[in-house]
């Protein structure tokens, strides 16, 4: 798999090994949270960071099976060895193979490299998913890197549909449309199907802090708490109560009023320009004139 630019701030360095749970201490949010040590390499390493930050409980039940593709977050090893906050960092979802599911958490390799995460980081691809034109597929940029949704644009072979990918942006020069990555065939068994209205990993949808509505999509979730991946990468929560769900199917028509992608925000300051349903886009203009290409997942209607 070729490593190419995505949008959330690459960190450079290797991948950590294993990780293990040391000594108790006490956190507001966590009261069970462990300090951590790390075993690379045969030497050891400690660090006073939370190990899970996260409101959210981090051995969420997952059913997967030896040799299945899974999305999963493969710097949270490497993380636990930094002294940065976890919940201050990026974390970006490649497609990985199982090698042993677990109580708690799952043993992954990718490209080789063996890792146990916790299971709230790990996204189970089914493999024998079938789509047809227009549904949205949560996938990774298979000519590039990390996890992506996508409209599928052609399906003559429902196992392997073709493509655009939504989180990936495009931009207008000279008056025309520069698309970041092209269409691209998704293998078998490389992608999952959203449903509209389903609560899922994948899902995008608006959450609620401090009177803002923010941008991000689910990892997992409980009955009433979601782990969100937002802005630039990072890792959230949020109470599925202050969650809103983005519809997968939006009508937008020139002239109307919505919510738009700002920054970290859905903003209520966008005029839609066009709608092309096929490719997932909307053209708008924002209060000062400024002109943007959007994804469906970043515009709505109502919020």
């Amino acid at each position: 798999m070729k490593k190419n630019i995505i949008f959330v701030s690459l960190l450079a360095g290797a991948l950590l090994t294993t990780f293990s749970c040391g000594n108790k201490s006490v956190d507001s949010q966590n009261p069970d949270a462990d300090s951590v040590e790390v075993k690379t390499d045969g030497n050891e390493a400690k660090s006073n960071i939370n190990p899970w930050p996260w409101d959210f409980p981090r051995d969420v039940k997952l059913d997967v099976e030896k040799g299945q593709t899974v999305l999963a977050a493969t710097y949270y090893p490497d993380y636990l060895t930094k002294d940065r906050d976890l919940d201050n960092r990026s974390y970006i979802f490649y497609y990985c193979e199982v090698v042993e599911g677990g109580v708690g958490t799952t043993k992954i390799d990718h490209f080789g490299k063996e890792y146990e995460l916790p299971n709230a980081l790990v996204i189970p691809i089914p493999d024998d998913a079938t789509a047809k034109v227009g549904d949205i597929v949560l996938t990774w940029w298979q000519s590039g890197s990390g996890m992506q949704r996508a409209i599928v644009t052609e399906a003559s072979d429902p196992k392997q549909p073709t493509v655009s990918y939504l989180d990936l942006s495009w931009s207008m020069k000279d008056g025309k449309v520069k698309p970041f990555g092209k269409d691209e065939k998704l293998k078998p068994g490389t992608f999952r199907v959203l449903k509209e209205g389903e609560w899922a990993p994948g899902m995008q949808l608006a959450f609620d802090v401090d009177g803002k509505k923010k941008i991000g999509h689910i990892i997992s979730l409980t009955d009433d708490k979601v782990l969100i991946h937002g802005f630039a990468g990072s890792i959230t929560t949020a109470k599925r109560s202050d969650c809103q769900l983005i519809t997968l199917k939006p009508s937008f028509k020139p002239g109307d009023k919505v919510y738009g992608k700002s920054g970290e925000n859905y903003d209520d300051r966008y005029t839609v320009d066009k709608y092309d349903k096929k490719s997932g886009r909307v053209w708008v203009t924002d209060n000062h004139k400024n002109s943007s290409i959007l994804s469906i997942l970043e515009v709505a209607s109502k919020l």
